[in-house]
């Protein structure tokens, strides 16, 4: 019983001794892999990366909410600042309804699962990082450090390079109240960059939100685009499970952009290619054909020229 105290004291006095470190900006990256490690070291109960890159992505939501209700970033009892989060996340469970269900990132019966030492370790190490800085994708860049290109190589369909996606949003250069579209989102690597390049020109949350739309097939990679576009908004994001070449969901499912066909001013989006890959049923790929069946020009009925 004894030894077991003073393991506890051991641990308590080594968290005390990390947050005294030094307390200037940190980059993103840098804090992502100190969290890390210290995850890895210190937490019970998980060691895979995914597990643990699960739960630094809930205690991000947590953070920036608490920052938007301009909470006070005094240093703190690591169980005060572990109830501040957990109420965060229930809070968080109302305000973003769409993140928490049984096809979303997080089940209805989500928790914090991290205990009160590690989850103040990673609230000082994002307190030391830019988080208002739009330049950047802190989901992007926890999800590289964490899970790593092995495991992105053989999922390398649905990630484009962040440098090239930050690319192609700067050329094209989205304006306010533009409507944009990714209609093959993937984890919404286009619709973040969009995001963040729109709040950064001064536009408010609300319309940027209210202009950014995604489609994917895979009701994961859906889940993942709505919480890396809420990570920035902290709204409800209008990203849905549905065929983009069909332009139509699931049967017996809402599709929430069914009327919205020809409704947008910019398209960002890389979609997945490759000669295994059949993208459309031989009636969606129809429809795609300038004649019909009997070989009549569609355009004909539209009056248009040849």
């Amino acid at each position: 019983m004894k030894q077991k105290l003073k393991s506890k004291k051991s641990n308590s006095e080594q968290l005390t001794l990390l947050l005294q470190e030094d307390t200037g900006v940190l980059d993103y990256k840098d804090a992502y892999r100190q969290i890390r490690n210290y995850l890895a070291g210190q937490h019970i109960g998980a060691t895979r990366d995914e597990a643990l890159l699960a739960e630094v992505i809930k205690c991000l939501f947590c953070k920036l909410h608490l920052r938007r209700q301009q909470q006070n970033n005094s240093p703190e009892d690591s169980f005060i600042v572990a109830k501040k989060y957990r109420q965060a996340f229930r809070e968080l469970q109302t305000l973003l309804p769409a993140l928490f269900s049984s096809k979303a990132l997080f089940s209805p019966q989500e928790e914090l699962l991290l205990d009160p030492a590690s989850i103040a370790y990673i609230d000082q190490k994002l307190e030391r990082i830019d988080l208002e800085n739009w330049n950047r994708d802190p989901f992007g860049d926890a999800y590289e450090v964490f899970i790593g290109s092995a495991v992105r190589g053989q999922e390398g369909q649905f990630f484009t390079p962040q440098n090239a996606v930050e690319l192609l949003v700067s050329l094209v250069n989205p304006r306010p109240g533009e409507k944009i579209i990714d209609p093959a989102c993937g984890a919404g690597g286009f619709l973040n960059a969009a995001a963040r390049h729109l709040l950064a020109t001064g536009t408010s949350p609300a319309e940027v939100t209210n202009n950014i739309f995604g489609v994917d097939k895979d009701s994961y990679l859906v889940s993942l685009a709505s919480a890396r576009l809420s990570l920035v908004t902290l709204a409800k994001p209008n990203v849905s499970c549905a065929d983009s070449l069909a332009w139509a969901a699931e049967i017996d499912r809402e599709f929430p952009l069914k009327d919205y066909m020809g409704e947008f001013d910019v398209i960002l989006t890389n979609p997945p290619f490759g000669s295994r890959i059949i993208s459309a049923s031989p009636q969606v790929q129809e429809s795609f054909l300038p004649w019909d069946t009997n070989g009549v020009w569609k355009g004909a009925q539209a009056n248009l020229p040849n």
